[in-house]
């Protein structure tokens, strides 16, 4: 199989993301949500070991349709230096891998998202910020391979604010179960002082 056939197989299955929006949408929220797709499948694709050899994996557009707001996203293979083909389930795995996130934060599940991190909770949160903005609008996650689809997945705004507010107590939990090595401490001696009520404290 030569690299352009391999391309060619990659670009047949496709993240359709559709976005049914009742207000116009706000180009800086489409475009960050955007960004936020493109960084967290950077981001999984690292942390899974998935770039089968290549220099990069990332999402780039395909297509974009008119009617609701539709956008193609299909994995970019850079610096490959074998025939690439395997970076078509990529695409399946991330999209299963968001939803389960997203289930995480509705409180649907326990299991959390694997070495989650507050750049994954901004990234979680900034993908689905135009329709939690949009009250009534909804989003459709689809991986098709021409007609056949292989993964749907749907989320409305109320769901969207809901995870948004689970994202935000995850992200204060992170900040204070995070711990520090190596980090020089003081100690200073409190109980002589006139206001003190306990005796010597970590700085």
């Amino acid at each position: 199989m030569t690299m352009q056939e391999g391309n060619n197989m990659d670009e047949e299955m496709r993240l359709k993301v559709e976005i049914k929006n009742i207000e116009p949408l706000d180009l800086m929220s489409l475009t960050t949500s955007l960004y936020s797709f493109a960084n967290q499948y950077h981001r999984y694709v690292i942390l899974n070991n998935l770039s089968y050899g290549c220099d990069e994996l990332r999402l780039a557009v395909r297509e974009v349709r008119s009617g609701s707001t539709i956008i193609e996203l299909i994995p970019q293979a850079i610096g490959c230096a074998i025939p690439f083909i395997e970076n078509t389930n990529t695409l399946l795995t991330f999209a299963q891998y968001l939803k389960n996130s997203y289930l995480y934060f509705l409180g649907h599940t326990k299991e959390s998202p694997a070495n989650l991190e507050n750049k994954d909770c901004e990234n979680f949160s900034q993908i689905i910020d135009p329709i939690a903005k949009d009250n009534g609008s909804q989003i459709n996650l689809v991986v098709h391979e021409g007609a056949t689809v292989n993964f749907n997945y749907n989320m409305n705004s109320v769901e969207a604010n809901a995870i948004q507010n689970g994202i935000k107590k995850e992200m204060e939990k992170i900040v204070i179960e995070k711990h520090f090595s190596n980090v020089p401490m003081r100690w200073h001696q409190i109980k002589n002082e006139s206001m003190a009520k306990t005796g010597d404290r970590s700085i």
